[in-house]
């Protein structure tokens, strides 16, 4: 079990920090390619969301919304190169995640009494202030990386693509304005990790 901390970038431009919970288990695939193989699951605490552009000729409103999620990607891992205790790795990681909305906030420029319908908009769509209607996030989630294993524990890079397959807001009603409103991640992983299972850090020393 491996423990990182890692700050992503979300491609809504503002940025958020990630706590993770790791559990990884890998093995040697293929020895004549050098590939290790294995499976990771994580649990992580997200915050995403966006930060609306409105027209200035057409609005002096402001908008950005929050949303925290925890998700949990279950992830193939494929690592090029030998299985030392010490030296640089790649890594590819790939596989479905899932997520729930834990809470969400909204910093805006006009009041909650404001009918939302009259706020004038140069699209005039006007249907991403509700709240979200769906907090079940899934989708599917790849990157890859570099790790660097040391004595005082390993040094990871990854950049990661998620790509959402569900919506947060009920598009498929008569009202409906977009034709999707799903989840799509680009971030970058900066973590340090460290293996609690000493005995087996032992082992792999001999």
């Amino acid at each position: 079990m491996k423990f990182p901390f890692s700050l992503i970038n979300l491609n809504s431009g503002e940025g958020g920090v990630v706590v993770s919970f790791v559990c990884s288990a890998t093995g040697i695939c293929e020895k004549y390619f050098s590939l290790i193989c294995g499976v990771q699951v994580e649990a992580n605490f997200s915050q995403r969301g966006w930060t609306e552009k409105i027209d200035p000729t057409v609005s002096t409103d402001t908008y950005s919304r929050t949303m925290n999620y925890v998700e949990i990607p279950f992830l193939a891992h494929i690592g090029f190169g030998q299985d030392k205790p010490r030296g640089v790795q790649g890594f590819i990681h790939v596989g479905p995640q899932v997520a729930y909305l834990i809470s969400e906030s909204e910093k805006k420029s006009w009041s909650d009494n404001v009918d939302i319908s009259t706020l004038t908009r140069t699209n005039d769509v006007n249907y991403q202030y509700i709240p979200a209607q769906n907090k079940f996030d899934y989708g599917l989630v790849g990157g890859g990386g570099f790790e660097m294993k040391t004595g005082v524990g390993s040094f990871l890079m990854e950049g990661r693509y998620y790509f959402g397959l569900s919506d947060f807001f009920n598009i498929g009603n008569g009202d409906r304005q977009f034709t999707r409103a799903a989840h799509t991640t680009i971030s970058v992983r900066l973590a340090y990790l460290f293996n609690v299972n000493k005995k087996q850090q032992k082992a792999k020393k001999k």
